[in-house]
């Protein structure tokens, strides 16, 4: 007989943060430092059971953001962002591409990782 054991993630919180300037002879144009900051406040458990050291993911991030706008309704962001600091969890840069564009504030969003 075989025994099917659940694996349940506990909460998260997380924030971004992006500290960004316009440049003035391109008032379009915003560069800046961004980053992400999840920390994981309850413990994992299995079939009920909590894991022995918590399994509590935290890890932060930082890197720089492009953002430009096309006009006030259409923008496109740039980002690539460097995780430092990982518990328990995957270690990796990321790049990002997410345009906004007029069509109901629709967001198209790319999303790559590398180990």
């Amino acid at each position: 007989m075989a025994f099917l054991r659940v694996n349940r993630s506990g909460n998260v919180f997380k924030t971004d943060y992006l500290v960004g300037h316009r440049v003035p002879s391109m008032p379009k144009l915003q560069v800046g430092i961004a980053g992400h900051y999840p920390k994981q406040f309850s413990d994992d458990d299995s079939s009920g059971d909590s894991l022995a050291n918590g399994n509590r993911l935290e890890k932060s991030s930082i890197g720089p953001q492009l953002f430009y706008s096309f006009d006030q309704a259409t923008g496109a962001v740039l980002k690539w962002l460097h995780e430092t600091n990982v518990k328990n969890g995957p270690m990796g840069d990321s790049s990002g591409s997410k345009r906004r564009c007029p069509f109901s504030n629709c967001y198209l969003y790319a999303l790559s990782r590398r180990s």
